[in-house]
């Protein structure tokens, strides 16, 4: 497990595509050393569709060796998680696809046909994220969208709680505190979506309509993964998807020194630089002596 600035403690990471482009095989073998390295589908189809692409300036893993086998090799190392968008029918198919692919033995077109599905899945993302920057505006003005902060951020992002915990009680489900579960659950996912559409109405005061960037569909997507009461960090290179994160558990912190409550998120979001800090590898010097300890005594 691992800690960085006084944070909690993480013991499962989140990578997402660029992620995984920056982060080199020995930094995420270090990293799974200590924790679990997950990946949904859904980036995982970002990842193998692009595997005979050239190399990238910003990716990890030096310019030694094959591009495809040294990108394979570091997929080795992911989990996958299970997720229900990866069985609807815009990815159907998509398991067995990835693993042909993992195996290199994509049919032919597969690689295409992930990324044609990718696309579909960004577009309607961004016909979601518009229709829900529009109900915003029209609910609370531009104005008052912006202000959101502290405990009414948190009330307007998880306002759809209170239903559907209705909706598990009806189903037969009951825990303790169930509708403090549900908000553990959605939170992050509800919090990121409404500080991304603020984001967004920002960067339209004058520019017009603004859609989410290309990673955003992705991003937005991984943050169902987390859970406030698990330690599970979201890695990204997207500064842009950090903030937003950061800015709904600030929110959070904030809403509960409103009321004097405790709150701890134990879940956050990392740059590929701050988990290789709370997670690095092995020295050079220390990766050398370890292979000259597993070498048989010379003369032996």
């Amino acid at each position: 497990m691992g800690a960085a600035g006084g944070g909690p403690m993480v013991s499962q990471v989140v990578v997402d595509a660029s992620a995984f482009r920056r982060l080199t095989l020995a930094e995420l073998e270090a990293i799974a050393a200590r924790a679990a390295v997950l990946v949904s589908p859904i980036s995982l189809c970002e990842i193998l569709s692009r595997l005979d692409e050239p190399r990238r300036r910003d990716e990890g893993g030096g310019n030694a060796g094959p591009v495809r086998r040294a990108r394979l090799c570091k997929c080795e190392v992911l989990r996958t998680l299970h997720d229900p968008l990866a069985e609807r029918a815009l990815f159907v198919g998509l398991s067995r696809v990835l693993d042909a692919l993992r195996d290199g033995e994509g049919p032919p077109g597969a690689a295409e046909g992930a990324r044609r599905a990718l696309d579909e899945a960004r577009r309607a993302h961004a016909r979601r994220s518009l229709d829900f920057c529009e109900t915003l505006v029209a609910q609370l003005g531009v104005e008052r969208a912006l202000s959101l902060a502290g405990a009414e951020f948190v009330r307007f992002a998880a306002a759809g709680v209170p239903a559907l915990a209705r909706q598990y009680r009806s189903l037969g489900v009951e825990v303790p505190a169930l509708e403090g579960a549900v908000l553990s659950s959605v939170y992050p996912f509800a919090g990121f979506r409404l500080a991304r559409a603020q984001d967004r109405l920002r960067r339209a005061r004058g520019r017009g309509e603004v859609g989410p960037g290309r990673d955003d569909m992705e991003d937005a997507h991984l943050c169902r993964h987390l859970d406030l009461l698990e330690p599970r960090a979201l890695v990204t290179a997207d500064s842009g998807a950090r903030a937003a994160l950061d800015r709904a558990l600030a929110a959070l912190d904030a809403a509960a020194a409103e009321v004097g409550a405790e709150v701890v998120a134990l879940t956050r979001a990392m740059s590929v630089d701050d988990v290789v800090r709370v997670f690095p590898p092995a020295l050079p010097r220390a990766r050398a002596r370890l292979r000259e300890a597993a070498e048989p005594a010379r003369g032996a």
